[in-house]
């Protein structure tokens, strides 16, 4: 009877061991030595190509003599609104002031372009086609950033 409790003994011991075992974890995928490249968005050339392209379709001279355009910036040289790059565009007088003539805002992830100041989307051939460049580049849609729209103009 000895020899039985022992064996019994044993045998509950091994399978309360075996119990806690967890079957073998695969193993790790290794991750990949090349990552993916970082989402070029639009840099500040580009808006400015863009907004120039507007100036152009509304029947503006970018060339004009007094006309700036400005990209506005925080003191900090960020963007002074989230998801976009803006610009001023000023008419500067002889005497040395200026008047505001309107407000551009590009989104940096899909060269979608703004007259802030009216919330007035751009939308003309040349200006989708350079979007759609943009847009291949970035990954991302009109669609796909509707909250920043509405920020800016409270828009969907």
């Amino acid at each position: 009877m000895r020899y039985f409790l022992l064996i019994m003994f044993g045998i509950v011991l091994v399978a309360a061991s075996l119990a806690g075992q967890t079957s073998p974890k695969p193993p790790l995928k290794k991750e990949s030595a090349k990552s993916a490249a970082p989402v070029q968005y639009v840099t500040s050339e580009e808006a400015r190509k863009l907004v120039t392209m507007a100036l152009k379709h509304d029947g503006h001279d970018p060339e004009m003599p007094g006309l700036v355009l400005t990209e506005i910036t925080d003191a900090t040289g960020r963007d002074a609104f989230t998801g976009f790059r803006m610009f001023s565009l000023a008419f500067e007088t002889e005497n040395g002031g200026s008047n505001n003539i309107a407000t551009y805002a590009v989104s940096k992830k899909t060269g979608d372009l703004w007259d802030s100041d009216r919330c007035v989307r751009y939308n003309f051939p040349e200006l989708k086609a350079e979007q759609q460049k943009i847009m291949k580049r970035t990954g991302s849609t009109f669609e796909s950033e509707a909250m920043e729209r509405k920020a800016l103009c409270g828009l969907n």
